[in-house]
């Protein structure tokens, strides 16, 4: 899938968070939030958060800013010192 995604979890929605990091690995295009101090409804605890993060998600997408994935991140060979191969 390489539809822009962003995924947004709770800190402390105990359930949702590695599901939220799975998806952040397996689609290329996403990005994860993690809301600190919210549970599964962080729409209605922070939504002045919630809402600046949808926001600038949609305003990234619409200006052609929203791009795929680093493939080095997922090996770790951007960590400093890591060679690559």
């Amino acid at each position: 899938m390489k539809l822009p995604t962003l995924i947004i979890a709770g800190d402390e929605d105990d359930p949702t968070l590695e599901p939220s990091l799975y998806l952040k690995r397996v689609i290329s295009t996403s990005a994860l939030l993690v809301m600190p101090r919210c549970g599964h409804t962080m729409n209605i605890e922070d939504p002045d958060a919630f809402n600046r993060a949808v926001l600038d998600f949609i305003t990234w997408v619409d200006a052609g800013r929203w791009w795929e994935r680093n493939p080095e991140t997922l090996s770790g060979a951007i960590i400093a010192g890591k060679a690559k191969g």
